[in-house]
């Protein structure tokens, strides 16, 4: 009798393994919000669905939610054109699937680390540029004028202008990115996230204290 019920008991640990095992496996996934910034998560596989299922949603009315950003954007009387080709649909990217955490983090964490380097990096080398100054050389021999500083001073003042255009072009593009959020928003049936500076929609804003009656 008890040889039986240990089978039983072995059969049952044995048939549940699978499950246990699929219950464990994770993905180490990339996510983008409207204007490109990236998030990097590790999922399980109902998260990862829930995550695919709204992408495919919102995609579903992605150019009705431009239109509608569009047109308000021209009843507020902005000065500037509407950026929609610096606005983009949402994409999920799976980085790997696995069955040991440890693997997805270290994933995630490489994939961090890349994405802050590169930032890093482009900061870095933005500041250096505005920084730099065309050191003024000796008169030349030519009537004393330094010819040869003016094309370097040219080409430095004009990657410095192309720095503010794309700072401008970034900033009118945030603006842009929240009308549009709003509207996909609410056609998707669901919050669209944004990976960028400032506070992210899944924070919800705290409600003002009410006032007691008295």
């Amino acid at each position: 009798m008890n040889t039986l019920k240990h089978y039983l008991i072995f059969g049952i640990l044995f048939c549940s393994l699978p499950f246990r095992l699929l219950a464990e496996v994770v993905s180490a996934v990339e996510v983008t919000d409207l204007i490109g910034n990236r998030d990097y998560r590790i999922c399980t596989d109902a998260e990862k669905k829930k995550l695919e299922e709204e992408i495919k949603a919102e995609e579903k009315f992605f150019f009705k939610a431009m239109q509608d950003a569009m047109d308000e954007w021209k009843s507020g009387d902005k000065k500037k054109s509407f950026p929609a080709s610096r606005l983009r649909k949402r994409m999920l990217k799976v980085l790997t699937t696995t069955g040991k955490q440890e693997e997805a983090d270290a994933v995630i964490a490489k994939a961090e680390e890349q994405k802050k380097r590169s930032e890093a990096n482009k900061m870095e080398e933005e500041k250096e540029i505005l920084n730099r100054k065309v050191s003024s050389s000796k008169a030349s021999h030519k009537g004393g004028k330094g010819g040869g500083n003016s094309g370097a001073a040219a080409n430095l003042a004009r990657q410095k202008e192309e720095i503010q255009e794309e700072k401008e072009r970034d900033a009118l593009a945030a603006e842009a990115e929240v009308i549009l959020r709003k509207h996909l928003g609410a056609l998707a049936g669901h919050e669209i996230p944004f990976f960028g500076g400032g506070p992210k929609t899944e924070k919800k804003a705290k409600k003002a204290p009410q006032k007691k009656k008295k």
